[in-house]
């Protein structure tokens, strides 16, 4: 009988690592390289980001966008805005584009700011529109903006956009759906869209696949609403009780919270008294105790004989007053060397009161007092 000679199979591949029959373990691209066999493979380019042989995980760019916008998510002024003018109809830049996108308000008309923050920086500020581009120092300013807008009864009223954005560069006005439902307002869009704001309704226009919020070009007629805080800074912190009672007797003015309380730090300190000793000071029992000096000049014209200041010597017990004519400031404690040697046979002063001036603090006008025992 003829002996058959049978081929050994091949063994089959098995990844220890990837649990699978497409690569033995010694070839495994997760395993670190442990014999000779993994150094063809080791030096050729991976990536793991992108799953090509074209580069490595490290050089990868992908990595490096997203690296940078996430340092760029990190800035405090970050703003999203969407901005659309081509292919709409009868477009006015006066009206306010209602974006659902937008973070912020966008006005582009500075008249219509009442106030800025002082601590906005433009260069540190960043728009980024629905494209991606991020757009830095485009916004000029950031604060309240007044507008108005007409409700669906066609009343006007003034509204109020707090922490606006002033973007002179843009070609629309752009009304931040998520600020105003934080400030209280609501947006329904529905077959009769509008906007909520303090109970009163304000209608959206439909345009193409936008809606707009029409501003009113003549507010001469216009409703103001403001709060009763507002107001007692509006007509010069008027008394709150006589606000109440002025908006029943004139046309175009509301109190969003008459119940509120004023609360004025202006008033307060306005009113505030400064405390006044009404004990008077101790004065004097006996003659020329306590003598009050002081000096005049320079007197325009000079004197005949070119004298330019006056010490005045007041004794408070009696009243006397004696004056010396001096031609200079340096002259001072001379002069009043000889009004003590003139009240000398009368008594001896004890007191002086002056101003504190510098002829008066001298080491010679100190000297001579305490010469004196004054």
């Amino acid at each position: 009988m003829g002996a058959t000679h049978q081929t050994p199979s091949r063994p089959k591949r098995w990844c220890k690592n990837c649990r699978s029959h497409t690569d033995d373990t010694s070839y495994c691209r997760k395993s670190k390289p442990s014999n000779t066999h993994y150094k063809s493979f080791s030096t050729s380019k991976w990536c793991e980001v992108c799953k090509n042989k074209t580069h490595n995980t490290a050089d990868c760019r992908k990595i490096s966008r997203a690296k940078r916008a996430e340092a760029d998510n990190q800035d405090q002024d970050h703003q999203f805005a969407f901005v659309a003018s081509k292919g709409i109809d009868n477009l006015n830049k006066c009206d306010f584009l209602v974006d659902s996108g937008a973070t912020a308000h966008i006005v582009i008309d500075k008249s219509k700011f009442t106030s800025f923050h002082k601590d906005f920086n433009s260069a540190e500020h960043v728009i980024e529109l629905a494209d991606g581009t991020r757009l830095k120092r485009t916004a000029e300013g950031q604060g309240d903006a007044i507008v108005h807008f007409k409700d669906v009864k066609g009343q006007k009223y003034i509204i109020t956009l707090k922490n606006a954005l002033y973007v002179p560069s843009f070609t629309q006005n752009i009304l931040s759906v998520p600020a105003a439902t934080d400030n209280g307002a609501s947006i329904v869009f529905n077959s009769h869209p509008h906007l909520e704001a303090e109970g009163k309704s304000f209608p959206l226009d439909h345009r193409g696949n936008l809606y707009f919020l029409n501003l009113c070009t003549s507010p001469d007629t216009a409703v103001a609403a403001y709060s009763l805080d507002g107001w007692h800074q509006v007509l010069g912190h008027c008394n709150a009780s006589d606000i109440i009672k002025l908006e029943k007797t004139v046309k175009g003015m509301r109190i969003t919270d008459p119940r509120s309380d004023v609360n004025c730090e202006v008033c307060i300190k306005s009113k505030m008294t400064q405390t006044i000793n009404r004990k008077p000071d101790q004065g004097a029992t006996t003659p020329l105790e306590l003598i009050h000096i002081d000096l005049a000049g320079p007197i325009d014209p000079v004197g005949r004989d070119n004298f330019r200041y006056a010490l005045c010597c007041n004794d408070d017990y009696s009243g006397l007053s004696i004056t010396y004519l001096l031609k200079a400031k340096s002259d001072t404690t001379e002069a009043f060397r000889k009004f003590l040697a003139d009240t000398s046979p009368y008594g001896v002063v004890r007191r002086v009161r002056s101003d504190n001036g510098g002829e008066f603090v001298s080491q010679d006008f100190e000297a001579l007092l305490i010469q004196n025992k004054i």
